[in-house]
């Protein structure tokens, strides 16, 4: 399989993808935390803000019900030693500091529009109640390097004040005045700070912790199937129908899983149905090719056959009629000659071999002729039955054994009697002289099966000496012959009755192993 480069993989692709939603829904969650965190911590220091203010109010409460500016300056000045504590100081109801832990700033007119008389003059008519905790707010110093919280909290005018003998107030003045104390916010700060990057910390650490999730589960859940998946579509694809996929899941992966390996499946059957036909169709072309050199050897054949026959005619005429004088005067003269005479052997084997060649002349326009077959239905065992009878007794038939495996129950063929039985002679004369030493001669009948067309099968098998391979095409040529006297006219001639017949005749031999002569008339409609 082709390597992609990572930066295109799935894997990277679906963890950025993930990763990055993960990163800006962590990172938002983060920050709404920390802002909400920020407003929470604010909100907790100011209510202690608060409660501190009402706690210096209450330590100054005595004080100054009893007027000793004293002892209020001096817990002013306690309270505001803590370290915690920037300053801490008291406003009067006409804006003037009456108390501060900063020498300075006593007896300091800070007026209505001030930060510290805005609390209560926000509005024309001045407030007769401040509302509480949510007073406190967040300073800077001058120079803006720190920050600092304030809380201001009413003074009121309680009735243990305005009814004593000694308060200059009157009990409709509800506010005397504000405290206010002021706290270096850095400590608060640090803690803040803190918080926060232990926050951050851990969203990078979630963030992390998400990748490496969303890596693992993509490659398990998704990657690792899809990668399956494409090996064995590359597989498929080179031809290996019998690769499967793991089926890891019911998800929709798994169902893709399952319907490749029913399409594997399918074309594995399909492609096993293919080979077949090629295989059946080669057979059937090797079939049809046989069949169409089989068609072109016999119209070679019969085109041959025609051509010797005319020529064969002609030579036949023509030395029919030398041949007949030389008989007749031979035989004149060995008549006229006694036995013991010299001559007379010499004369004797003229009148032989000129007979001879009669005979031979008499095959050739037997050849020549080619006449039609006159047609009869006839039952070929019992025609088998006539030739054997004929040839039985010769003497190249006595040390030959005759296996007769004839079916009883054959149809009839329409065929010229004597033509066929002059094909059967031919071929068993030809087998036994194939088998000069003794032998075996099968003979067969049987129905050819439907395959192979309507046909009534002879088979004529000997275990002779065989024929030469390369002689098998030339064996129904005329005179071509591997006997030393033989014409080379008597399967040539069969072939032709048998041709005639619309049947066929084939040899099947081996040098040494015997041979198979087959003839196969076709049955009527």
């Amino acid at each position: 399989m082709k390597r992609i480069a990572w930066y295109r993989s799935l894997t990277f692709k679906f963890t950025a993808s993930l990763t990055l939603c993960a990163v800006l829904v962590t990172v938002l969650a983060a920050y709404l935390n920390i802002q909400m965190r920020h407003r929470e911590y604010i909100q907790d220091v100011g209510m202690w803000a608060y409660q501190l203010s009402e706690t210096v109010k209450n330590a100054t409460r005595h004080s100054m019900m009893v007027n000793r500016r004293y002892e209020t300056q001096l817990a002013v000045d306690s309270i505001a030693s803590q370290a915690w504590i920037e300053k801490v100081r008291i406003f009067d109801a006409e804006g003037n500091i009456a108390y501060s832990s900063v020498q300075e700033e006593i007896g300091r007119h800070v007026g209505k529009g001030s930060r510290e008389c805005a609390v209560c003059h926000e509005s024309e008519k001045p407030m007769s109640r401040l509302p509480g905790p949510e007073v406190p707010q967040i300073l800077t110093t001058d120079d803006g390097s720190r920050r600092l919280l304030s809380s201001v909290v009413a003074i009121e005018n309680e009735p243990d004040c305005s009814n004593a003998a000694c308060h200059i107030h009157p009990a409709s003045q509800r506010i005397l005045g504000v405290l206010d104390v002021i706290i270096p916010f850095h400590h608060f700060d640090g803690r803040i700070s803190s918080a926060t990057t232990r926050l951050v910390r851990l969203s990078v650490l979630s963030i992390l912790t998400i990748c490496l999730l969303i890596s693992i589960l993509a490659r398990r859940q998704v990657v690792s199937p899809i990668r399956f998946l494409l090996e064995g579509t590359e597989r498929v694809a080179e031809g290996h129908f019998d690769h499967t996929l793991p089926v890891q899941s019911r998800d929709e992966l798994g169902a893709l899983s399952r319907a490749f390996n029913r399409m594997t499946r399918e074309l594995r059957s399909h492609d096993e149905d293919l080979k077949r036909w090629v295989v059946t169709l080669e057979d059937k072309v090797k079939e049809r090719t046989r069949e169409l050199e089989k068609a072109r050897i016999w119209m070679v054949q019969q085109e041959k056959m025609a051509s010797l026959g005319r020529l064969s005619a002609g030579v036949a005429h023509e030395i029919n009629n030398p041949l007949t004088s030389i008989l007749v005067f031979s035989s004149i003269l060995r008549d006229k000659l006694d036995v013991d005479h010299g001559d007379y052997k010499k004369v004797s084997t003229i009148v032989n071999e000129t007979i001879r060649c009669r005979e031979i002349v008499e095959r050739l326009l037997t050849f020549s002729r080619q006449d039609e077959p006159k047609k009869e239905d006839q039952d070929i065992n019992q025609i088998i039955g006539k030739s054997l009878e004929l040839l039985k007794n010769q003497a190249i038939f006595q040390n030959i054994r005759i296996h007769q495996h004839l079916r009883k129950d054959l149809p009839q063929v329409s065929i010229d009697v004597n033509q066929i039985q002059q094909v059967i002679v031919n071929i068993l004369i030809n087998a036994a002289d194939a088998m000069p030493a003794g032998g075996d001669l099968r003979i067969r009948s049987y129905l050819a099966p439907l395959a192979e067309g309507r046909y009534v099968v002879c088979d004529f098998e000997d275990t002779g000496e065989g024929i030469p391979e390369e002689n098998i095409p030339q064996l129904f040529d005329p005179f071509f012959s591997t006997k030393e006297k033989g014409t080379g006219l008597g399967l040539s001639i069969c072939y032709g009755i048998i041709q005639r017949h619309g049947g066929k005749i084939e040899v099947k031999s081996k040098k040494g192993k015997g041979s198979v002569f087959t003839i196969r008339l076709p049955l009527g409609e």
